[in-house]
């Protein structure tokens, strides 16, 4: 039944292809160095620094085992932290818990510099006494549970709540990830959607829906 349901969704998507990922989640930029380097592949983890992306080996992870990083990105505008901490471990389940912060500060803050026009200002109508900082903070919280289904197959459910606050503004968000593994002798068949459901309210009444980003991996 899972894995009809997500094949299901996975060819909807191929045929709506330019509707696939949106860059603008921050879980994005949730991957370790060993997916970094490989382009962002969904192959199974072996430790808790994957949990945040990656369907979990059972087999490997340990209760107890933590994992601590801190990234930079373009020439240190933005930065992020990222932590997580495996807190069941044994042959039939998993749960693991991951915090993720991005950060951006020091950004101009125009606002109320100029009075708005189509047009743009021109030089001598804006006030730059009235240019200030503001900073963008999100917060993404991670509940991974993993399960061992038959002796071949298990799943991973990733549970994604957020908090973004943009200057002054307050966002509250909810996400959701299924991940679907098949093992064949030394090889793994990994199907999976991130984003099943994503979706995030702003205190002002405005909101934001994310797009699947459906996928397949298989690893020897």
């Amino acid at each position: 039944m899972i894995l009809r349901f997500l094949l299901i969704i996975f060819f909807v998507n191929i045929l709506n292809a330019y509707k696939v990922d949106n860059n603008n989640s921050i879980f994005n930029v949730s991957n370790n160095a060993k997916i970094n380097a490989l382009g962002g592949l969904h192959i199974m983890s072996d430790d808790v620094s994957g949990l945040f992306k990656q369907p979990v080996n059972l087999e490997n992870y340990n209760k107890g085992d933590s994992y601590y990083s801190y990234l930079k990105y373009f020439e240190n505008l933005f930065h992020v932290y990222q932590f997580g901490i495996c807190i069941v471990s044994n042959k039939d389940k998993n749960i693991s818990f991951g915090i993720l912060k991005r950060s951006i500060n020091n950004i101009p803050n125009t606002s109320d510099a100029w009075t708005f026009n189509e047009n743009g200002p021109d030089f001598n109508q804006i006030n730059y006494n009235q240019i200030k900082k503001m900073s963008d903070n999100e917060i993404g919280f991670l509940v991974s549970y993993s399960r061992q289904l038959l002796k071949e197959f298990s799943f991973d459910l990733k549970i994604k709540p957020t908090l973004h606050i943009i200057n002054n503004k307050k966002a509250h968000g909810i996400g959701l990830d299924i991940i679907l593994v098949k093992k064949h002798l030394k090889a793994n068949f990994i199907l999976g959607c991130e984003d099943l459901f994503l979706y995030k309210k702003w205190d002002g009444g405005a909101s934001e829906k994310y797009n699947l980003n459906p996928f397949i991996n298989q690893k020897i």
